[in-house]
């Protein structure tokens, strides 16, 4: 619009001190004036554009303030009864507990993340730590979620240099697809060897124009499966961002496989 405003000034200028026979300082002043009242049109017409979006935006992020403060409730809540219901539970129950406040646990780091964005206090910085050790982690968290999956497990040490919140979340999402995609009982097999990590089920096979589009945000194999299509996205974002490669193969079983080999150290 602004640009469209400009050009005719322009035409009018040249074409006026072609008939008028204007001198040249006439003309850029007859120019610096159409640039003003150009610019002028355009910040109004900008602010009137914007509008909408800018107050929707304000509308947007005083209700996610606002109920990121709310779940701070039931969060202290549920874990406040999980610790008193776990004292006198037999073991089964305690089993049953355990899930319940490994979710929570989950919940809260996310909680905890979501308000640091929100604050402008979102930390990327680089940690030097054992990939082993993290996923032994995150399985174990996992184990409690899935009770029935059957896990074959085998890391090697690995240390690594990248963003640990990133990391384990990009894990956090490589491992809820592999426990919702493979059967009831079912296994989920984790290796992680000479600096490649190999997360794989027993799921359906996929096909290879569903491979070409995995990673597209808001992509779900399975709309009947509970999510918005966004973790491998998430993944794939983190991979791309520390340049680690990620591919996914559907043979036998479904396979993601992370070379982990530039960010070794």
């Amino acid at each position: 619009m602004v640009l469209f405003v400009l050009a005719q000034a322009l035409v009018a200028a040249v074409a006026a001190m072609m008939y008028w026979q204007l001198h040249i300082h006439s003309v850029a002043a007859i120019i610096l004036v159409c640039i003003f009242v150009a610019a002028l049109l355009g910040y109004f017409f900008a602010r009137y554009a914007y509008a909408p979006l800018l107050e929707r935006n304000r509308e947007l992020a005083h209700f996610i303030q606002e109920t990121l403060h709310e779940l701070n409730i039931p969060l202290a809540t549920i874990r406040a009864n999980s610790a008193m219901l776990s004292r006198n539970a037999d073991e089964k129950a305690k089993k049953r507990i355990g899930r319940i406040e490994a979710a929570t646990t989950q919940l809260h780091r996310l909680y905890e993340s979501l308000a640091l964005f929100i604050k402008g206090q979102v930390q990327q910085e680089r940690a030097r730590f054992d990939a082993a050790k993290v996923l032994e982690e995150r399985i174990a968290a996992f184990r409690e979620l899935f009770g029935a999956k059957k896990w074959d497990v085998s890391l090697a040490p690995c240390t690594i240099e990248v963003s640990r919140s990133g990391f384990v979340r990009a894990i956090d999402n490589l491992l809820a697809n592999a426990c919702k995609y493979s059967p009831q009982n079912g296994h989920v097999r984790v290796r992680l060897e000479d600096g490649i990590l190999c997360i794989a089920n027993e799921g359906e096979a996929i096909d290879e124009s569903t491979l070409l589009k995995i990673f597209d945000r808001y992509y779900q194999q399975d709309p009947s499966q509970p999510g918005f299509g966004l973790g491998l996205a998430i993944v794939k974002r983190f991979c791309d961002e520390e340049g680690i490669t990620i591919a996914i193969t559907s043979n036998e079983d479904v396979q993601v496989r992370l070379d982990l080999k530039k960010v070794q150290r």
